[in-house]
């Protein structure tokens, strides 16, 4: 979570009653103020301004994407959801057009678990405390998921793909999917809670990580190595029926391989892109024209008695041309 900053209304302010309390529930918010800059730090200027005081309004927390300011002590009362105000605190998410929300929900989250280490377990909404249509963006995508995420939202701000958007995150979003999790919003690009949990689950699933561990949820290395194998991106030499096949694509990447392949593909991790390439490069190549030094007694006796033309000694023979061979010998007689 990201350190809680005081920026307390003072005490002479007028919205800023004094009452003490034990708080024992949140009441979430959202500012509803989508203009660029509309940040924490913004509201903070304005929850100790003229019209705050004159409108008589204040609450404990704002939050937005990159810091949570305090402007109440928890046990004070402040004037943000009518009877709700009665042993609450509120909290305010930003919702600025230019702030990333993914990552203010998880700020969000993480502060109710610290504020649940507390003992205020109880989660509400303004729309709950007095009907009102707040936190509206966090009631059309469903409170409840945010309330479930909550749990792991402590170590989601130190995930760096949480809140990440752009074409790698629709990457792993496919390749999750066609592993099987579960992501209803489809691969939409967005790194939010629903991709999390997929991640999480497809590492669960897989013995990578497990709740507490240091990566759960982090897609590193060897969850996307893992997914682009079952996705079908990687060659698995476990899946060929045939050994043989085995042995000739090991062949193929061995003698025409280039850097780390022959390493790659006994690990899983080489692309099929890689093993393609490298077939059209292997048949582009014309074999090399002279005989080795064992065959060259062989292959001239061959060439004066008319049964080969000395053309092409490293090409493979097909089978009617091996019947022809066998023919100019006698050995079809």
């Amino acid at each position: 979570m990201v350190t809680i900053r005081s920026d307390l209304i003072p005490r002479s302010a007028s919205n800023r009653p004094g009452t003490r309390q034990n708080p024992t529930k949140i009441v979430v918010h959202e500012t509803a103020n989508t203009a660029n800059g509309a940040n924490a730090a913004m509201h903070s200027r304005y929850i100790r301004g003229q019209d705050a005081r004159t409108r008589s309004v204040s609450w404990h927390f704002t939050v937005d994407d990159t810091e949570i300011l305090q402007h109440l002590p928890i046990n004070e009362r402040g004037w943000h959801a009518g009877s709700g105000n009665v042993n609450s605190v509120g909290i305010e998410l930003c919702v600025n057009a230019d702030g990333n929300w993914q990552r203010t929900k998880a700020n969000a989250g993480a502060l109710i678990a610290h504020l649940r280490t507390l003992g205020i377990t109880n989660i509400t909404t303004h729309q709950q405390e007095t009907g009102k249509n707040c936190p509206a963006r966090l009631l059309r995508e469903g409170f409840q998921t945010f309330v479930r995420g909550i749990g792991s939202s402590t170590s989601n701000s130190g995930n760096s793909w949480y809140g990440r958007s752009g074409g790698d995150v629709r990457e792993l979003q496919e390749l999750l999917l066609k592993a099987g999790e579960s992501l209803p919003g489809g691969a939409d690009g967005q790194f939010g809670d629903e991709t999390l949990r997929a991640v999480q689950s497809f590492q669960r699933k897989h013995g990578i990580s497990s709740p507490g561990g240091s990566f759960y949820g982090v897609p590193g290395p060897e969850t996307m190595n893992r997914l682009k194998r079952i996705g079908g991106r990687f060659v698995d030499l476990q899946k060929t029926l045939f050994e043989s096949n085995n042995r000739a694509i090991r062949d193929l990447v061995r003698r025409h391989g280039v850097s780390d392949m022959e390493k790659r593909l006994e690990e899983g991790t080489l692309p099929y892109e890689d093993l393609i390439g490298t077939l059209f490069k292997a048949m582009q190549q014309e074999p090399p024209t002279t005989v080795s030094s064992a065959h060259q007694a062989a292959w001239k006796k061959a060439e004066n008695k008319q049964v080969l033309n000395g053309e092409r000694p490293k090409h493979f023979v097909t089978r009617e041309q091996l019947a022809s061979v066998l023919d100019r010998t006698g050995n079809l007689d």
